[in-house]
């Protein structure tokens, strides 16, 4: 099912006349209403909604378009790949979505899906100083790129953001005003691998603004919420005007590889990792869940959220600290540090009251795989379990594609479909010609509504090849469908569901098996169907809008075809 049809039915918001309101258990309901719903935003005049639509290049979208008062950006058809053949993101300005007037207010993003282009191999020392420039410049800034930023001046100004999906980009949401009674509402916002701040509450002629942040999943923030101008110092109590709420949400503080330099500068520890997927790298840390200066927000409310946090921050051991004019009720923390929790300070008092405690990464693991299938996470982690207790191993399918039509490619210009005769799958160009290609798995033995805790596509590179690429894949929003037939749109035109994972893929050498990354969500959310029925057949599309891979088909060598594993437990 496509993006578009589903808006209203993504996690546990009911939409309402009044605006969105959540609870997935826990101590208390939401207490912050946000003004707007989905459909209003997108029922407004067409005159007053911006229609952006497929891969976007190098100037900054919404910039110098005037004031935006009560206008909807439709983004869900919009997107910025840093693979893009003419730059993607970042661009000249640093800022691939930027309204620089809000006007007075009432605006709606909606949607847009984001990959920056920072080396994945690039270390904190190598993208964010100047010791590696951007290539073809001077300014080591031109790493420091922002995903989604707009700029309001009212106390009586908000903004509302849905839906938008983030990835490798060093600051995710870059909201800013000069008033502190402004509000920036975000809702189901899914960032990915942020490699600094993944809201970003501050800026040389900004104040602090109030942030409001439901049901969304923050899944790698190199610091979460910042509220601190450049050279001030981080407080345990600050004191200003703002607010920061966040409901219904999962936040990961993630290790990334910052480097000698950086490690050296700070007084907490690096670390070398020995957990995948980092597992042996040098110079491993991060900042902190809150990053605050003396006049960022004073009043902070989390409420039904897990975070996640598997080291302290290698800066001043006071990071770690929770504010403490917090509120925190139904509060997760699954700490998977190497030290016990406690053997370095949070906080002048501690935990604060209403956070709750374990090392089982599984609590982190469950309510990841809850909202990328839709659905709220438990309202309480399970205990941590004893040295005498096991974890089940996860149930498994693995299987090769079994039939010459159950791989194919479709010309997506043209739409015809070669089903039976091609020897590989070229994802997605073959020479000049730009390709969807369709994958099809018989006997699919996960049960209807089983946890699904790992999936991922299998394939034999049949030639080298080291260019630039960005793939997604999607799987076909059908119980049992059929396999492929050499007739126009036969691969495009079948329903997708709403969970798509972007692959950026490194070199491949012919001969060598390779894998896409992590695609539970996907396959969740088709055994998630009413009616899906193990040993059924299951099928995956792979788009996209630049780059090659060839992989060997079914066609061209059986015991190489694609292949599907899943782990689950049913």
């Amino acid at each position: 099912m496509l993006f578009r049809r589903a808006l209203a039915g993504l996690g546990a918001a009911t939409l309402i006349a009044t605006g969105l309101t959540y609870g997935l258990g826990g101590s208390s309901a939401a207490v912050v209403t946000v003004p707007i719903t989905v459909d209003e935003c997108l029922d407004r005049p067409a005159s007053a909604v911006t229609d952006v639509s497929g891969e976007q290049g190098v100037a900054s979208v919404g910039s110098d378009t005037g004031p935006q008062s009560g206008r909807t950006w439709d983004l869900r058809d919009a997107t910025w790949h840093g693979a893009a053949p003419d730059g993607g993101t970042p661009d000249s300005t640093r800022y691939p979505f930027r309204l620089d007037d809000t006007g007075t207010g009432e605006v709606c993003v909606i949607g847009g899906h984001m990959i920056g282009n920072i080396p994945r191999e690039f270390s904190r020392d190598e993208f964010y100083r100047a010791d590696t420039p951007y290539p073809g410049t001077t300014d080591p800034q031109e790493w420091d790129n922002e995903g989604f930023r707009w700029d309001m001046d009212e106390p009586s100004d908000w903004v509302y953001q849905y839906g938008g999906y983030m990835e490798n980009v060093s600051d995710a949401l870059d909201p800013n005003s000069t008033s502190a009674g402004s509000t920036s509402y975000y809702e189901r916002m899914h960032l990915v691998d942020i490699r600094d701040d993944c809201v970003e509450n501050e800026g040389p002629r900004f104040t602090h603004h109030n942030i409001v942040i439901r049901d969304s999943l923050l899944d790698g923030c190199h610091s979460g919420f910042s509220a601190r101008q450049s050279g001030e110092s981080q407080v345990v109590t600050p004191d200003g005007p703002s607010a920061l709420t966040v409901e219904d949400s999962l936040v990961y503080i993630k290790p990334n590889e910052l480097g000698p330099m950086y490690c050296a500068e700070g007084p907490g520890p690096c670390a070398t990792i020995a957990t995948p997927p980092a597992a042996g790298v040098d110079h491993m840390g991060n900042h902190s869940l809150f990053k605050f200066g003396p006049n960022g927000p004073g009043s902070v409310t989390l409420r039904n959220v897990v975070v996640r946090i598997d080291m302290p921050t290698n800066w001043s051991l006071s990071n770690n600290y929770w504010p403490e004019t917090g509120t925190y009720e139904n509060v997760t923390l699954v700490w998977t540090g190497q030290d016990t929790y406690g053997d370095f300070p949070w906080g002048p008092a501690g935990k604060p009251a209403g956070v709750t405690v374990t090392t089982d990464a599984a609590v982190w693991d469950a309510a990841k795989t809850a909202w990328l299938a839709g659905r709220p996470p438990a309202p309480s982690p399970a205990p941590t379990p004893s040295p005498a207790q096991t974890t089940p191993t996860p149930d498994r399918y693995e299987k090769r594609v079994a039939a010459d039509s159950d791989d194919a490619e479709e010309d997506t210009a043209t739409g015809s479909v070669d089903a039976t005769s091609s020897s590989d799958l070229e994802m997605v160009y073959d020479r000049s010609t730009r390709q969807t290609v369709g994958l099809r798995f018989t006997g699919v033995t996960v049960p209807q509504g089983a946890t699904v805790t790992a999936a991922w596509l299998g394939f034999t590179a049949r030639s080298t090849g080291s260019g630039t690429s960005g793939p997604v894949v999607r799987g076909q929003d059908a119980d049992s469908p059929a396999t492929f037939a050499s007739r126009d749109r036969d691969i495009s035109a079948r329903p997708l569901t709403d969970a798509r994972v972007s692959w950026v893929p490194g070199p491949w050498t012919a001969g060598k098996t390779y894998r896409t990354p992590d695609l539970a969500a996907v396959v969740q959310e088709i055994v998630d169907r009413p009616g899906w029925v193990p040993g059924n057949p299951m099928v995956f599309v792979v788009s996209g809008a630049q780059g090659t891979r060839a992989a060997w088909s079914r066609d061209g060598s059986p015991a190489q075809a694609p292949l599907l594993h899943v782990e689950y437990k049913p």
